[in-house]
């Protein structure tokens, strides 16, 4: 299975609470070097600048150029592995998800569109890096010093560099796209939903009434936040979590359709093909 790594697995070495863990980037793939190169998720919330270096970001079987000025973001879940074609340097936070939400934040991180819309990067203008620079510094000097009131200190840097980030996600967007709090909350509970129930409930009732909306106004945020269907959205997500069992598991193929809701695996079979182009046994081969 994929291994899912928590706070405790970096900072081991350091006597604070686990709730939260800052490095310069270089230092922590050095110390981690058996962690990045390879697949795996994440139980917290994850930013990383990358301000010199080159390579790629897989993220859910998506690749991303790894360059300067640009930010990465990760949610729980999300499968990812870093592949380097040159030294790199920045910077990288993480935290859990009480670090931030239990917080007396006026924001809360489901309004932060960079998490929720998976958007997964932001590249930031040549006018704003420099602010950027200083501001992942002061939170890793935070985090290494023994001042009191540490934990406030840090969550208020924090706080205040996702401002920024959702001040320039929102300048880069365009207008007509731009999404209310409470639409992206309601996408933030779907992907939630979908995760905990899809394997056994595909049904765009269910999970309208589990938000207590209707089937409509469903399909209407998702096409409005998202650009697609709720039964898009859910076969997307089905097919990534087939992905992910295909390749990073030695699970028979009748038991990932199985796992993933299907009846046999004619049926799960048909599916896969029919939203990739290829059949899961050639899926897997491939990769």
């Amino acid at each position: 299975m994929i291994p899912i790594l928590n706070i405790e697995n970096f900072n081991q070495q350091i006597s604070a609470k686990n709730y939260f863990y800052s490095n310069h980037l270089d230092v922590h793939l050095k110390n981690n070097v058996h962690h990045f190169d390879k697949p795996h998720k994440h139980d917290f919330y994850l930013c990383v600048f990358v301000i010199e270096g080159e390579g790629v970001h897989e993220i859910d079987f998506n690749n991303y150029d790894i360059k300067p000025g640009r930010v990465f973001f990760l949610k729980p879940g999300q499968t990812h592995y870093w592949s380097f074609s040159s030294e790199v340097k920045g910077y990288i936070f993480f935290h859990t998800f009480e670090f931030f939400s239990l917080s007396m934040n006026e924001l809360q991180l489901n309004e932060f569109p960079f998490y929720t819309l998976k958007k997964s990067y932001l590249d930031l203008s040549p006018n704003n890096i420099q602010y950027f620079i200083e501001a992942f510094k002061n939170i890793n000097d935070e985090f290494h010093s023994n001042q009191i009131f540490k934990r406030a200190s840090l969550l208020s840097l924090v706080n205040l560099i996702y401002i920024n980030f959702l001040r320039t996600f929102n300048q880069k967007s365009i207008p007509e796209q731009s999404q209310s709090v409470n639409d992206l909350v309601i996408v933030e509970k779907l992907y939630d939903l979908i995760t905990t129930h899809f394997k056994h409930e595909k049904r765009a009732t269910f999970y309208a009434e589990q938000l207590h909306i209707t089937v409509r106004h469903l399909n209407r945020i998702t096409k409005k936040v998202l650009g697609k269907t709720f039964t898009q959205l859910l076969h997307e997500m089905i097919v990534l979590e087939a992905k992910r069992l295909l390749v990073h598991t030695r699970e028979q193929l009748t038991t990932i359709a199985e796992e993933l809701g299907f009846q046999d695996y004619a049926n799960f079979s048909k599916f896969f093909k029919n939203k990739t182009t290829e059949s899961p046994t050639s899926f897997r081969k491939r990769y």
